[in-house]
């Protein structure tokens, strides 16, 4: 779901947090809990290491990322 979300807009960065409020409204979970965002942050990691996305770091807080 979330590889769907970035090939959908390629040139977009996103942050974590955009990430996952995408996420939780198509499947319909109301509530964004820590350890959503959590996840996401792990998915992305995992496919960061495997040359499928990259991160933008501009700071320790702002940090975003794009399908490569």
């Amino acid at each position: 779901m979330l590889l769907t979300e970035l090939k959908a807009c390629p040139s977009h960065y996103f942050t974590v947090n955009e990430l996952t409020e995408i996420l939780l409204v198509k499947d319909k979970t109301p509530i964004t809990r820590p350890q959503h965002t959590v996840s996401v942050r792990g998915a992305l990691k995992h496919w960061l290491t495997k040359g499928v996305v990259e991160r933008l770091e501009k700071g320790v807080t702002d940090v975003k990322w794009q399908l490569k």
